[in-house]
């Protein structure tokens, strides 16, 4: 059975460092689609982010970590949206009833 995935190491707080986990974030997603999975290492990934592999390891232990929490945030955007669109549907309907 491989190991399980660690969690992020470290929230990033300042815009610098919000900035490098975009950016390993972007490189992980760039990889993946132009080299495919077997090129993706968290050497490659740090080269092709700008970052040295000590700083992405700040963030994440490895790249099954990165993969996660890149689903993670994805996920959280399509919540968001959906959220959104049923207080709009919500609201509509609210509004129709009172036009009654």
């Amino acid at each position: 059975m491989p190991p399980t995935p660690q969690p992020q190491r470290r929230s990033p707080k300042q815009a610098r460092a919000q900035a490098t986990r975009a950016a390993i974030f972007q490189a992980t997603t760039q990889i993946l689609e132009s080299e495919g999975e077997a090129r993706l290492t968290t050497n490659r990934i740090a080269e092709v982010a700008g970052v040295s592999v000590g700083s992405l390891y700040q963030y994440f232990p490895n790249k099954q970590a990165i993969l996660i929490a890149m689903a993670l945030e994805e996920n959280a955007k399509v919540r968001a949206v959906i959220e959104a669109a049923s207080e709009d549907r919500s609201r509509v309907a609210i509004r129709a009833q009172i036009a009654i």
